[in-house]
C-alpha cells in the first residue's frame, strides 16, 4: 500500500508511519497447568576426546642432538655411543660394533673435537621417529669441516630417542 498526500508519493529516502485504524487485539492466553519437571536420562553420554596438542618435534629432538653434539665435542665416547641405539645401522653397511669401535678409536687419536649444529629442522618419520636435518661444522686440529648437511633418523625407545640412522645428507 503507498500512501499519497495531495498525489505524491514519499521518496525512499523519506520515512512513511502507516497506522491502521483496527485496534490491536493481544491473543487470547491459553490457561495449562505446569508441566511436569522433565526427567534427566540415566544413559551416559559419550565423552568425547579433545584433540591431541600438535607435537613440537624440534623441541623433542634438539634435546638428543645436543647431547650427542656435547659428548661428540668432549670426546665422552661412551655417551656419544649412547646416543646410538642398538639398532643403529652405519650408512656403510659394517655393524655397530665394527663402527663403534672405529669411532673408539678415532675419538682416542684426536686432542680436540669442536662440533656445532646449525639450521636444525625436524619431520615426523613414522609413528615412532623424527628425521632431523642441520648443518655441522666440525673442527679438529687443523681438519675444519663447515656446513655439512647431516640427517639423523631418531627411534623413540624405552630408554627415550636414540639415533638408527645418520647419514651426510641434508633435507630432500
Amino acid at each position: 500500500m503507498y500512501l499519497t498526500l495531495n498525489g505524491l508519493r514519499p521518496t525512499p529516502a523519506e520515512s512513511v508511519k502507516l497506522v491502521s485504524s483496527e485496534p490491536v487485539v493481544a491473543p487470547a492466553v491459553e490457561s495449562r497447568q505446569p508441566a511436569a519437571p522433565i526427567q534427566a536420562e540415566t544413559t551416559e553420554v559419550p565423552k568425547v576426546q579433545a584433540p591431541a596438542p600438535a607435537v613440537d618435534l624440534q623441541a623433542q629432538a634438539y634435546p638428543v642432538i645436543e647431547h650427542w653434539r656435547q659428548a661428540w665435542s668432549a670426546r665422552d665416547i661412551d655417551q656419544y655411543l649412547a646416543s646410538y641405539s642398538d639398532n643403529f645401522v652405519p650408512a656403510d653397511g659394517a655393524s655397530r660394533a665394527a663402527w663403534a669401535e672405529a669411532r673408539r678409536k678415532n675419538f682416542a687419536s684426536r686432542d680436540s673435537i669442536a662440533v656445532s649444529v646449525r639450521g636444525l629442522t625436524a619431520e615426523a618419520d613414522g609413528e615412532d621417529a623424527i628425521k632431523v636435518y642441520f648443518q655441522q661444522d666440525y673442527a679438529s686440529g687443523r681438519y675444519r669441516e663447515s656446513g655439512q648437511w647431516k640427517t639423523l633418523v631418531l627411534q623413540r625407545e624405552d630408554a627415550g630417542w636414540r639415533i638408527v640412522a645418520e647419514t651426510q645428507s641434508g633435507p630432500g
